[in-house]
């Protein structure tokens, strides 16, 4: 090293007399003086042996396929215990069914989305972050996840399907964008609900009401489609969509009409059809006599009776006994000079949006109902102008006084 010119003829050197390796020679040369006296020496000599050793034993490993075995076995034991977790991978045996589609690369995300009466929808995180602008209000909620489909239901029978990650995801603040964003729907037509179609849904019914009085039950399982949209009920002419509910079989059904009647049946009374079918009466209706309204009841409802002339009144869910379906139900009211523009199921500490001709929009709490039994009389909630009235009532899933001021 000493009579070397140059680091890399010192290199060589080493190569050649010691008869080592290039990496052999370098680490020879990068070595401290200090590591040459007799305890670094010693020190050397000990890696020697035990790499001489560790050697040895590697070899008759590789020489030996029962020890490599063992050895193998034992190290996928202890990986298995330090970072077992379940199989995020399915393995099938029909590799043309391997296919990845856009659906498997969406996150999945917790989803609350709601429609307001002017058909403004917005994606959000939580049921505390709903808004909506000035002089709207909320009147769906549902709650999924980004893999989960809403289904539209409109007033003509068809039903819009859109999935939950095409709708943008809004921050508090926001209020969100108008339906038509997402869905190509005739301007004329009219969605009367929005239902969440995901994994607990698909193993329940639903339900339609019509204005010709008929009700119709069908497997969720029968809306799952691919197309945009589709017939969800076959309707007579002239006959529409009054309602669409979620139920389980084991649902009270209230239906009600202009003129006053309502009937309270079971839900397993009615059969369950296909699609495109017409259901079966569920109320017998006089002449020029319809259904205006269909709810799913809870024991600890009130039936609110509102008039188009802004008259109402909330009796007790006792007044209204359960019914066989089919028949012409009980009269809701004492007078027969009102004409009824709901028949709602709400609780007590809950509001409701009254709706006017005039594009009027009244929330009203309905604690605030005088309650009376089921054929008294109903008082004025509202005062109207002339030729106004009353022409829909909508319970409000979300609602805060402080929203009006």
């Amino acid at each position: 090293i000493r009579n070397s010119s140059s680091t890399t003829e010192a290199r060589e050197s080493l190569q050649e007399k010691l008869e080592i390796t290039e990496e052999q020679s370098r680490a020879i040369l990068e070595m401290q003086l200090q590591r040459l006296v007799g305890m670094e020496t010693d020190k050397l000599f000990a890696e020697t042996q035990e790499l001489a050793t560790d050697i040895k034993n590697y070899r008759e490993v590789l020489n030996n396929n029962d020890k490599l075995d063992k050895i193998l076995r034992n190290e996928l034991i202890d990986v298995k215990k330090r970072f077992a977790d379940s199989r995020k991978s399915i393995i099938i045996d029909d590799e043309d069914k391997a296919i990845i589609s856009k659906e498997d690369l969406i996150k999945e995300k917790e989803a609350v989305v709601t429609l307001s009466y002017r058909n403004i929808i917005k994606r959000t995180t939580s049921e505390g972050n709903a808004r909506t602008g000035k002089n709207d209000y909320i009147i769906d909620v549902v709650e999924g996840s980004s893999l989960d489909n809403l289904l539209f239901f409109t007033e003509s029978g068809e039903v819009y399907s859109l999935p939950i990650h095409k709708i943008s995801e809004h921050h508090g603040l926001a209020t969100g964008d108008n339906i038509k964003k997402y869905l190509k729907i005739p301007l004329k037509e009219k969605i009367i609900r929005m239902l969440c179609l995901n994994k607990k849904t698909k193993s329940q019914f639903i339900t339609f009401a019509t204005k010709f009085g008929h009700v119709k039950k069908t497997s969720e399982k029968e809306y799952i489609t691919n197309y945009t949209s589709i017939r969800a009920i076959n309707l007579n002419e002239g006959d529409n969509v009054i309602d669409v509910q979620v139920t389980d079989n084991k649902q009270e059904i209230l239906l009600a009409t202009q003129e006053g009647q309502a009937i309270r049946f079971q839900e397993n009374t009615v059969n369950d059809t296909g699609r495109n079918t017409l259901g079966s009466i569920g109320i017998k209706l006089k002449d020029d006599d319809y259904v205006i309204s269909m709810h799913i009841i809870d024991p600890s409802d009130y039936i609110i009776t509102i008039a188009d002339s802004a008259r109402g009144k909330r009796s007790p869910l006792e007044e209204y006994k359960i019914q066989k379906r089919n028949g012409k139900g009980l009269k809701t009211c004492g007078s027969s000079i009102h004409r009824m523009s709901a028949v709602i199921t709400a609780k007590i500490y809950e509001y409701i949006l009254l709706v006017t001709n005039n594009e009027g929009l009244f929330p009203i709490s309905v604690a605030d109902i005088t309650e009376t039994e089921r054929a008294g009389n109903m008082y004025r909630i509202i005062d109207l102008d002339k030729n106004e009235k009353i022409t829909a009532v909508y319970k409000l899933p979300v609602y805060s006084e402080d929203e009006d001021k």
